[in-house]
């Protein structure tokens, strides 16, 4: 009974390497297409996130000074500073 119950443990371990490793033998490396295309997919969406924090961030500043209450003129001036960091960078 105990080794029915241990061989029932060891079952699925056993089956998921096997499964695993037929897997990686199928696998093949990618050309040199398929590797462009992949490295463009990566960059593309490292790029989308970084505008979509840089989008967040620069929407979030205006909004927590206007809810702590501070100065708009000085909301105003943190706004446009970013806004010169961020062209001055695509030079």
């Amino acid at each position: 009974m105990a080794a029915e119950g241990l061989e029932k443990l060891t079952e699925v371990p056993v089956e998921f390497f096997k499964d695993g490793s037929a897997f990686v033998k199928k696998c093949q490396k990618p050309n040199e297409k398929e590797y462009l295309k992949i490295i463009r997919a990566v960059g593309i969406g490292f790029l989308m996130m970084g505008v979509v924090g840089y989008a967040v961030k620069l929407v979030h500043i205006p909004i927590r000074y206007l809810i702590e209450g501070r100065d708009m003129r000085l909301m105003i001036e943190v706004g446009l500073l970013i806004l010169l960091l961020f062209f001055s960078s695509y030079r």
